[in-house]
């Protein structure tokens, strides 16, 4: 009889909020979020806002079209895909919320690394 196993390594998966400004347009703001994170782990960042703005994201993103207000970036922990090691990441989050304002960008960033 064969027995699988399974090792399981703790990591840590980081997302931090920094903000910019810049005059694109009028009314609507922008969000940039950098997720960075080793080969195969899929993050799961999570941002939300004014009315009621939710978007889940897994890799570096550009959001637009957004209104002005404070967005909160969160994020879950996350596994790697080797079906024999697994590695944990924790997640983090520094510098949210992250504010928006009409004719803005934003940016916020991330990495993620073994502890």
């Amino acid at each position: 009889m064969l027995l699988a196993r399974q090792l399981v390594i703790i990591g840590a998966l980081t997302v931090a909020v920094a903000s910019c400004s810049s005059s694109t347009s009028p009314t609507a703001g922008s969000l940039v979020v950098t997720v960075t994170a080793p080969s195969g782990v899929t993050p799961a960042v999570t941002v939300t806002g004014p009315n009621g703005y939710h978007m889940t994201i897994a890799s570096t993103v550009r959001l637009i079209g957004l209104a002005s207000g404070s967005y909160t970036i969160t994020a879950a922990n996350a596994t790697s895909t080797d079906p024999i090691v697994v590695t944990l990441y924790s997640a983090t989050v520094s510098g949210t919320p992250a504010s928006v304002s009409a004719g803005g960008n934003s940016r916020t960033g991330g990495s993620a690394r073994p502890v």
